[in-house]
């Protein structure tokens, strides 16, 4: 008759080469929690510097600060053609798996 394996174990394999479990480690726990804390303070600070309509306080507004609607086109057609060559390359050099 079988019995059922432990969960965080694999049956025929020792102690020592079992992995620890997630989370078991205090500081892995402390990091897990402050990292979105920390995404969540830094979305609301830019929230409120993004109601501030001055690029330079009291000069140079957002709109006098922006660049000419066809430098604006051409820039995002360069960053869309730069993502689509990155992720091209990256799909290349994807190592294939060994069977």
């Amino acid at each position: 008759m079988m019995t059922a394996a432990a969960p965080d174990r694999i049956p025929g394999e020792d102690s020592s080469t079992r992995r620890p479990r997630l989370g078991a480690d205090p500081a892995t726990l402390r990091g897990t929690r402050l990292a979105p804390i920390a995404a969540a303070t830094s979305l609301v600070l830019a929230w409120g510097f993004a109601q501030r309509p001055y690029a330079l306080p009291t000069t140079l507004t957002i709109h006098q600060a922006a660049g000419d609607p066809s430098t604006m086109r051409w820039l995002v057609v360069v960053t869309v053609v730069a993502v689509l060559l990155v992720e091209d390359l990256t799909e290349s050099r994807t190592p294939t798996p060994i069977r």
